[in-house]
């Protein structure tokens, strides 16, 4: 008896695999030819499949009890279970039960021989998957360290070329900050000298007679050495922002979430290969996932005042007197805020003008530092703002 169960099962099992060397070519290409016998993603993936392939034939079997049940009047169920007998007899627990696991055998070698075949298609899929992984890990590493180095890199760290900058207003914002702003600029020296190789705190130098007097020694020379107004720029700028006395927006928001990180690389990877996206529905996704971000920069656009440095790409408008510079807050996103910029062409270089006229409807990358004069509220999503310098 328990042979005959055994017997039952073994060739339940052949069955089973010999439909899924026929169904499912890919399964058995991974299994047999890429040796991942060892993953249990695959082994999942076979139960999964195995549960909803035979969930219908359950289904099945249940309709097919139920014909025969309104067939028991007629001589249908008699024919049906003589013949059942007969080949459960032979072909079953009988002599000729190597006939059926041969033939299973043979179906099994022969779909797994020509799963390779079989599965191209999802061989490249699956091919054209990893290369894409690869290039959105890529992606989000250079981005992740491209952020991290914009964020180590004061303003007008490098040499600069100027688009505008009021002169004026440079000297008037430097001479009410001067005294800070030189012992900022001589610390940040002192910090960094060749005879002091290690980071090290001022207030422990100047604690030392010595200290205090390579510290005065610097002072002096600091005040003595004639400054441009671009250079007093650098230096108020810098300290404006070590002391958070201005509001800095970078070229984006910042990715908070993985879900924004994988959605913003696997939009870059698509659009590389050419595949068309739904922008719209972007965009409402990208709603949902920066809503924390979107949130806290609608509350900090509201309350903002006073001096701002504004990274980013901006859109160029050319009007018959002036220039009208754009830039959304945040990118792709349903009705961003936006800060909006006004310059009139006789404020300009002939140099500045020829390069704004010559952007036409490409964005342009721009640092603009100014002052806020008129913040977002619910009648105006545009945020006013007065240019010092654009760079």
């Amino acid at each position: 008896m328990l042979r005959k169960v055994l017997t039952v099962a073994a060739l339940l099992l052949l069955v089973i695999l010999a439909a899924g060397s026929i169904l499912d070519p890919y399964w058995w290409y991974r299994f047999a030819f890429e040796h991942r016998f060892g993953e249990w993603s695959l082994w999942k993936e076979a139960l999964s499949s195995g549960f909803d392939t035979f969930a219908l034939w359950i289904l099945f079997g249940a309709v097919i009890v139920y014909v025969i049940l309104v067939l028991q009047r007629t001589t249908v169920p008699d024919r049906m279970l003589d013949f059942t007998k007969k080949s459960w007899t032979n072909y079953i627990v009988g002599r000729k039960t190597w006939y059926v696991v041969f033939g299973l055998l043979t179906v099994m070698v022969v779909g797994i021989w020509s799963s390779p075949q079989r599965s191209t298609t999802q061989q490249a899929n699956a091919e054209k998957w990893v290369e894409i992984n690869r290039n959105f890990q890529e992606s989000q590493r250079k981005l992740e360290q491209i952020m991290a180095d914009n964020k180590k890199k004061p303003p007008l760290a490098e040499p600069t070329i100027f688009l505008f900058l009021d002169k004026e207003l440079v000297e008037s914002l430097y001479g009410q900050r001067e005294p800070e702003v030189v012992l900022a600029e001589v610390a940040e020296e002192t910090k960094t000298t060749d005879t002091v190789k290690v980071q090290i705190d001022v207030q422990k130098v100047l604690e030392t007679s010595a200290g205090r007097e390579q510290y005065q020694k610097r002072l002096s020379s600091y005040k003595a050495t004639p400054k441009t107004t671009e250079r007093k720029l650098r230096d108020l700028v810098w300290y404006l922002q070590g002391k958070g006395l201005i509001s800095t927006f970078g070229t984006s928001l910042e990715f908070q979430s993985d879900d924004l990180k994988n959605l913003n690389s696997a939009t870059e990877q698509l659009a590389r290969y050419g595949i068309v996206q739904d922008q719209q529905k972007l965009r409402a996704l990208r709603d949902r996932l920066f809503a924390q971000e979107l949130a806290a920069l609608e509350k900090r656009l509201t309350n903002l005042k006073g001096l701002a440095l504004i990274e980013g790409d901006w859109f160029v408008e050319v009007t018959t007197d002036s220039y009208i510079l754009r830039k959304p807050f945040a990118a792709d996103v349903s009705n961003p805020a936006t800060c909006e910029i006004k310059l009139h062409k006789n404020s300009l270089t002939p140099q500045s003008r020829d390069t704004l006229e010559g952007v036409g409807r490409k964005p342009v990358r721009l640092a603009v530092f100014g002052n806020v004069t008129i913040g977002i509220s619910p009648a105006s999503r545009t945020v006013q703002l007065t240019p010092i310098a654009i760079y």
